[in-house]
C-alpha cells in the first residue's frame, strides 16, 4: 500500500475532536463547522467519534449522530473513518 498521492486513503487523514457544549452535550453545529474547516484546509479524510479520547463520554445515540452528521456534511467530498467499540 502506498502513502503517496495515489493512495486510496489520501495524504492527510485528521483525527477530529468531538466538540461539546458548555453543558456537556455534543455540539452538532460546531462538529459540522469543524468538519467543513478540515475539508476546506486540506484533509483528505477524517476519523471521528472518539479517536481523540472522548469515546467513553459519548452515548450510543451521540456516537451514531456524530457519525451520521459527518457523513452528511462530508457529502462525498472526503473519506470518513469511524471509531466504534462497545
Amino acid at each position: 500500500m502506498s502513502n503517496g498521492p495515489d493512495s486510496k486513503l489520501g495524504t492527510i487523514i485528521t483525527a477530529m475532536v468531538t466538540p461539546f457544549s458548555d453543558h456537556g452535550s455534543v455540539d452538532l453545529d460546531s462538529t459540522r463547522t469543524l468538519l467543513n474547516h478540515l475539508v476546506a484546509n486540506g484533509s483528505d479524510g477524517v476519523v471521528v467519534a472518539g479517536t481523540t479520547g472522548e469515546a467513553p463520554t459519548l452515548s450510543m445515540e451521540e456516537h451514531k449522530r456524530v457519525i451520521e452528521l459527518c457523513i452528511e456534511a462530508a457529502a462525498r467530498r472526503e473519506r470518513t473513518s469511524f471509531n466504534h467499540s462497545v
